[in-house]
């Protein structure tokens, strides 16, 4: 039976693809790269959807096999178990910087002091709940969510769009190229979002207009994106590395909606929802990975290593967002873009040799 359907896989796909972008990403990249940044990125995100896509058409040709079945009986275990552990840093890496931008966001809007430790527990415990249960339970949670957090959202672009002004995002192009490329690929590690994908290989339903849907899903979390990071640029020009966390920014741009009161913290706490439940989905990637190339069947003891592994991680970076974005954007980036293009664009190949094999027994 498969645990997933098409509607709560659609639902998935997109918040995985949002969430975190909407934090410190905007601050980071326009008050360094500029406006063009973003046109840069849209590119990178046009080369995404069309390598997952690859995977979902993939996906679809073999509904009753997982990645990890495709990678072993193909090439063996060696090669699956390289790709598994590449996979589990990648989805760790993820997993850690949601934990740590969240916490951030949370001790920066909200509160003035938390404890790591006070905000960590009770969402491990949710999260060891969750991916212990498989993706059922993710779906069905993502299902009951869904529409209030992209009703938060909404809101929180449309007062925005009442106070840009359009002006801010010419000239295109003025100053080059390369100080926009530099800084997309600084902050390569909130890419690769789209790849959540490849871990609902037999787990979902898939329908005969299923790579439509997908596709046209891709396709509006792509424009959700640009057109926020276009809005935020317009709001703060020349000021946007002052302006840290961009969802809660946006809602304080009007001064009249600021005047009745504090109408951003509805916006606030619905989409800090959508980056708890992003965090899960890569822990449950990075979960599945762990299972594959440790073969440890039992799978609520591999959820718990799992969660002592992400929370080891965090300690030793002490939670600090500011720590582990730098970390990443130093020579460490180059081993983020091995493994988002490196272990992704091998997929294709693993098939057409699985093909192969196929056609020859």
């Amino acid at each position: 039976m498969k645990e997933l359907t098409t509607r709560q896989s659609l639902m998935l796909v997109f918040l995985s693809a949002t969430a975190s972008k909407f934090f410190m990403l905007p601050s980071n990249l326009l008050s360094k790269g500029g406006h063009d940044s973003v046109y840069l990125m849209f590119i990178f995100f046009i080369i995404e959807v069309l390598i997952i896509m690859t995977v979902v058409r993939i996906a679809t040709k073999f509904p009753n096999k997982t990645i990890n079945q495709l990678m072993v009986e193909t090439f063996g275990n060696f090669y699956a178990g390289f790709i598994n552990i590449s996979f589990f840093v990648f989805f760790m890496l993820k997993s850690i910087l949601n934990f740590s931008e969240t916490y951030s966001f949370f001790l920066g809007t909200l509160y003035d002091e938390i404890s790591p430790f006070v905000y960590a527990v009770p969402l491990f415990l949710v999260a060891y709940m969750a991916i212990s249960q498989g993706l059922r339970t993710i779906g069905r949670t993502t299902e009951l969510l869904f529409f209030p957090i992209i009703f938060g959202l909404s809101v929180s672009m449309i007062i925005g769009v009442s106070s840009i002004d359009f002006s801010n995002l010419l000239p295109v192009f003025a100053d080059g190229l390369s100080t926009p490329f530099e800084q997309v690929q600084k902050n390569m590690l909130w890419f690769g979002d789209f790849f959540v994908f490849l871990f609902f290989f037999k787990n979902v339903k898939f329908d005969k207009t299923y790579c439509k849907k997908i596709f046209f899903t891709f396709l509006s979390a792509v424009l959700v994106i640009i057109s926020f990071f276009l809005i935020f640029h317009c709001l703060y020009p020349y000021s946007a590395e002052f302006h840290r966390y961009a969802i809660s920014e946006m809602t304080q741009s009007t001064p009249n909606l600021t005047n009745l009161g504090r109408i951003d913290w509805l916006t606030i706490m619905i989409w800090t929802i959508a980056s708890i439940i992003q965090t899960i989905i890569f822990m449950y990637c990075a979960l599945e990975s762990f299972i594959n190339f440790t073969h440890i069947k039992n799978r609520r003891l591999s959820a718990f290593i799992t969660i002592i592994i992400l929370g080891a991680s965090i300690f030793i970076f002490n939670a600090n967002v500011q720590e582990v974005s730098l970390i990443f954007q130093s020579t460490l980036r180059w081993i983020f873009v091995y493994l988002l293009i490196g272990s992704f664009t091998l997929l294709p190949l693993n098939v057409y040799f699985y093909k192969k094999k196929v056609r020859k027994k």
